[in-house]
Formats: C-alpha cells, sequence, structure tokens
C-alpha cells in the first residue's frame, strides 16, 4: 500500500470508491454505510475537482494491488484541522 496527495486524474476513481463507502447496496458491506440514512449521491466528480483545486484541502489516496483502497480528506481551517469523507473499500 502506498498514501499520496490525490491529482484531478483521481476524481472519477475517488467519487466512485466514496460513493461505495457511503451509499448504495455496495456499501452495505463496510463501516460507513450510509445506504438507510440517505439518498442520492454523496459526492460528484465536480464537488471533488474543486476540493482538489482548494488550497486549503488535501485528498489523500491510497492505492493497494487492486487499486484505490482508501481516501481521506484533510483541510486547515481557521485554527484547526479537519478530516472527512474517510473512505474504505467497503470489502476491506
Amino acid at each position: 500500500m502506498r498514501w499520496r496527495k490525490a491529482t484531478q486524474d483521481d476524481a472519477v476513481a475517488l467519487e466512485a470508491l466514496i460513493e461505495s463507502a457511503y451509499r448504495g447496496d455496495a456499501s452495505r458491506a463496510g463501516w460507513t454505510t450510509e445506504a438507510d440514512l440517505l439518498g442520492g449521491n454523496r459526492t460528484s466528480v465536480d464537488m471533488l475537482l474543486e476540493t482538489l483545486e482548494d488550497a486549503g484541502q488535501t485528498i489523500l489516496a491510497c492505492d493497494d494491488a487492486e487499486g484505490l483502497l482508501a481516501t481521506v480528506t484533510v483541510e486547515l481551517r481557521d485554527g484547526y484541522g479537519y478530516i472527512g469523507a474517510v473512505s474504505v473499500r467497503p470489502t476491506c
């Protein structure tokens, strides 16, 4: 496994991973499911591209032999850091 800073080229894979971790039937295999609480999309490629362009936020991506395994967004806010969108491939 290897952690790295995500790029705009990762946006489609990031969207797929985050959606599978939080929404829909695939998310029920993991620990972050919101499938029974909320409907619709958790994020979009456009939202992710906006985050990737924001100098105050960083999306980290973890790859394994199968591809994108996990992601997390870290953000510098006024006087503190924020961690969000923690996502792991549901089957892991």
